[in-house]
């Protein structure tokens, strides 16, 4: 049986949203560079896939409760199956991804032409 997490990640429909969440995690890492810090993306990606593809389907298919909460309340976590959840993670991963894009561009657009 998987341990149970420690945490709660609150969802959209509670009056937070994943953005208090979110912004603790960021703070974590204002110090990294872009670099460090798609390296660390890259590397959490890696070892999620990794440990995807090592489960016994029986494992990939129990339901289990995540840390995701979508009122916001700990003890009304999502419940689902890990093979599911992969799959949420990898349309929250690109989500992401299209995020940093959107910062890097505007970034670039900021930049003074240089001659």
């Amino acid at each position: 049986m998987p341990e149970s997490f420690e945490y709660t990640i609150p969802w959209a429909l509670s009056v937070m949203g994943p953005n208090q969440w979110n912004q603790t995690e960021v703070e974590k890492r204002r110090s990294q560079d872009s670099e460090q810090a798609m390296n660390e993306f890259d590397s959490e990606i890696r070892r999620v896939q990794d440990l995807i593809l090592t489960l016994p389907s029986e494992v990939l298919h129990t339901q289990t409760d995540f840390p995701e909460a979508p009122a916001g309340i700990a003890s009304a976590r999502w419940r689902g199956s890990l093979a599911y959840m992969a799959a949420a993670m990898t349309s929250h991963y690109r989500y992401h991804i299209q995020r940093i894009h959107q910062w890097m561009a505007s970034l670039e657009a900021e930049r003074p032409l240089r001659f």
